[in-house]
């Protein structure tokens, strides 16, 4: 077996079921998670910044994340289309963990998370999702730790804004 072969089980090994579970956490559904981490393996597989990345495991969560947020745009404008089409949005999921896609406030908030500029976006899905220090995060995204805590500071600031002016928000859906 050649050496990136061998990089790549191990990132797979040691690091899948993170993987998983942030492509999870990102989509809100098991089988979109597991299609997206087959997905992400092919893509490591033939990207070249990857076998040459200094932190691999680091490389790998970004472009996970990065496929995660690629595969929400998509399914909003999937949305768009079958709504402009009528056809009936409800989908029977029995997989018992598709009952957190029907929290409205996660959905808003994953929405807005797409609306950060990608440095603030990678850094408080670092932080608050997959619950890394500000040193690892720091290390990942070429920062120091100080300016990684300003930059998820700021980033928090800007969700709870745009939190604040969010028309789907159950807050201020009330307010009209």
């Amino acid at each position: 077996m050649d050496q990136q072969a061998r990089l790549l089980l191990d990132i797979l090994e040691q690091h899948g079921r993170d993987l998983h579970r942030l492509l999870f956490r990102l989509t809100l559904r098991a089988d979109v998670a597991e299609d997206l981490l087959q997905d992400l393996f092919v893509k490591l597989q033939r990207s070249p910044g990857f076998f040459e990345s200094k932190l691999p495991a680091a490389y790998a969560r970004r472009a996970a994340m990065h496929l995660a947020f690629d595969w929400r745009r998509q399914e909003q404008r999937r949305k768009k289309y079958r709504e402009f089409l009528g056809e009936e949005m409800a989908v029977a999921d029995h997989h018992p963990a598709d009952a957190v896609a029907n929290q409205e406030q996660a959905q808003c908030i994953l929405r807005l998370l797409d609306q950060l500029p990608p440095l603030y976006r990678d850094c408080v899905l670092l932080r608050y999702l997959h619950e890394q220090e500000y040193a690892s995060i720091a290390a990942q995204v070429g920062k120091t730790e100080h300016q990684v805590r300003a930059i998820c500071s700021k980033a928090i600031k800007r969700l709870r804004d745009l939190l604040r002016t969010e028309p789907s928000h159950p807050r201020n859906s009330s307010r009209s």
